[in-house]
């Protein structure tokens, strides 16, 4: 199990997860969830979703989204991919956006998608990423995008969005109101009304939100010391590290690492 809520530094990022908890996030990237089984709740540009088992929920580039009250008993099969390696649908993904984010399957047809977007997750896990997971994208794309309504004109710019975007590429370093306030050319009063308004906490529960996500994913697929993983994902020491993940996961990270190697 694995969490990813930032942009890929590889053209690919495919993997199966029984958890989806992610905060508000940003990326230039294509983000794709199949619920095998199991439900949790999207959020996507403030539209609200139900998934459960059989859909597709379909995160266009620099669309703002997160997920909550996640089945822990379910799975999902999150890929994050490049536009360009949508070949022939790039355009559609950088000048649209859809109307709604969320597919379910109905048609005996339409399971074949499924089917399609399974067969490639096994290929990539057997094999890694290759020329021949570019012709498996452009099929499950090409089935799947028939169901979305594309709006040919993209909204970008928008405040929140630019706060947001602001903290997810910057969470790992010491951050703080007055350097997004400064960045943006906005008033700390209206930046922190953002986050009380627009997202319901305060600008350093949601950055913290950021760095757990990442320490999450650190503790479960590293090596890395819990004192190197606070470091790389933004803490500034082991002590608050250890104070927040146990007040957001109820124990200690020391006892999730333990926790996470009997799954």
């Amino acid at each position: 199990m694995r969490n990813i809520f930032r942009e890929t530094k590889t053209d690919i990022d495919f993997i199966c997860s029984n958890w989806l908890d992610f905060p508000v996030h940003i990326h230039d990237d294509i983000e794709l969830i199949y619920t095998r089984k199991g439900s949790v709740t999207a959020f996507c540009n403030g539209k609200k979703y139900d998934l459960k088992e059989g859909s597709f929920f379909l995160v266009f580039p620099n669309q703002m989204h997160h997920y909550v009250n996640c089945d822990r008993e379910g799975e999902y099969i999150m890929l994050i991919v490049k536009p360009s390696r949508i070949i022939g649908y790039s355009n559609i993904f950088n000048k649209g956006i859809p109307e709604n984010n969320c597919y379910y399957v109905q048609s005996e047809y339409d399971k074949s998608i499924a089917v399609d977007f399974e067969t490639a997750f096994g290929e990539y896990v057997k094999y890694g990423d290759s020329n021949i997971m570019t012709g498996y994208f452009i099929v499950v794309f090409g089935k799947l995008l028939k169901h979305y309504n594309v709006l040919q004109t993209k909204t970008m710019g928008s405040n929140t969005y630019d706060i947001i975007k602001y903290c997810t590429d910057h969470y790992k370093t010491e951050i703080s109101v007055e350097d997004v306030a400064r960045a943006l050319n906005k008033s700390r009063s209206y930046v922190s009304h953002v986050f009380s308004e627009r997202l319901s906490m305060n600008f350093n529960t949601y950055v913290n939100s950021l760095r757990l996500s990442d320490s999450v994913r650190m503790i479960e697929d590293t090596g890395l010391s819990l004192t190197e993983i606070a470091v790389e994902s933004g803490f500034t020491t082991i002590r608050t590290f250890n104070r927040v993940f146990k007040m957001k996961y109820g124990i200690s990270p020391s006892q999730y690492r333990k926790n996470a190697g009997k799954r």
